[in-house]
């Protein structure tokens, strides 16, 4: 089962597009400023989550009223980050495959969260990535080869 979270942080939007149109994922979670991406590109996700604090009023109210989207809405002051909540929702679902988008961005204490957060796909012998227009960040712990005419990005 494959899952793709959209978070707050850096979303390519070329590469989101793309990616949507050429992969279905069972699950779409919208994580909080990431909805926002939702929103104005017309993406409908299967769940939402966050604590809200920067996303615009307006379009979690949007999504409140003209939807029946499972909302799961958390309080700020919490021991995990939205995105770590996305993580445990989707292998919750029973997702082998977890694709980030936003998950990486100026935020580096974000970014770190969100490399350490790849270890709860790890220990679980799940595959999580982090997706941005120059990095496909993962876990392994087998034998891997990289192929040049399978790579991801320019280098």
């Amino acid at each position: 089962m494959d899952t793709l979270i959209i978070s707050g942080g850096n979303i390519g939007i070329d590469l989101a597009l793309d990616l949507l149109k050429i992969k279905r994922f069972d699950h779409i979670i919208g994580v909080d400023g990431g909805l926002k991406f939702c929103y104005d590109h017309k993406i409908v996700p299967t769940r939402i989550v966050g604590d809200f604090d920067t996303l615009s009023p307006e379009i979690l109210t949007w999504y409140k009223k003209n939807t029946q989207i499972e909302i799961r809405e958390y309080n700020p002051v919490k021991d995990a980050t939205d995105t770590q909540i996305a993580v445990e929702l989707a292998l919750s679902l029973g997702s082998d495959h977890v694709t980030i988008l936003g998950g990486t961005g100026t935020r580096l204490d974000h970014v770190l969260g969100n490399i350490a957060i790849l270890g709860q796909g790890f220990v679980q012998d799940r595959h999580i990535f982090l997706l941005d227009e120059h990095n496909r960040i993962r876990l392994i712990q087998k034998e891997c080869r990289i192929k040049k005419e399978e790579q991801y990005g320019k280098y």
